[in-house]
């Protein structure tokens, strides 16, 4: 919907997927970005040791210029191809980490290095896109830096079909206090 959501429920392809929208970076004056991280954390549930969550989650950018039928592109700056042809998921913060809720139960937390992207919507270079969450087995999107030459490329992101669901930790507005809420992190300094 189009309200903020306490809890966000993703379910691995051709499951769910939440849109993400961090209005306030719009009106951050520009700074030198250290880390921009997308915080997100599974909320526990009894039936997490029986429904896993999914081995890999996927942050990307609804584009609304794009003419094509795929709409999504890859985060600018920050998903990038590896020299044998592989996304950088590890590094981008795809994979889950093991962590521990305030009441001492394992659940994971995902932290998108989205720092690049971050620091050009800052320098007034990129656009500030929405973002998309998910867990998809694989995507097809755009593959580039706009304003330049993008490539529509197949990215196979979970080895399996179906496999996974997970509840989140949703944000509820400026003043949601949940210290778990999805989050923007940002490490900086001042011009």
């Amino acid at each position: 919907g189009t309200a903020p959501d306490p809890i966000i429920y993703i379910q691995g392809s051709p499951g769910t997927f939440a849109n993400i929208k961090i209005p306030a970076l719009a009106g951050l004056p520009n700074r030198v970005i250290h880390r921009a991280e997308l915080i997100v954390e599974q909320l526990y549930d009894i039936t997490d040791s029986t429904l896993k969550p999914p081995d890999y989650m996927y942050l990307d950018a609804a584009d609304p210029t794009i003419t094509s039928n795929y709409k999504f592109r890859t985060i600018p700056y920050d998903v990038s191809f590896n020299s044998a042809g592989g996304l950088n998921l590890v590094d981008f913060g795809s994979v889950p980490v093991r962590t521990i809720d305030p009441l001492g139960r394992p659940t994971r937390s995902w932290k998108f290095n989205i720092s690049r992207y971050v620091q050009n919507v800052l320098t007034g270079t990129q656009k500030l896109y929405d973002l998309r969450l998910s867990a998809p087995f694989s995507i097809n999107e755009k593959y580039g830096i706009p304003p330049g030459q993008d490539i529509t490329t197949g990215i196979i992101v979970n080895p399996s079909i179906v496999k996974g669901r997970v509840r989140l930790s949703g944000n509820t507005g400026p003043l949601d206090l949940n210290p778990r809420r999805i989050r923007l992190r940002l490490v900086y300094s001042k011009l």
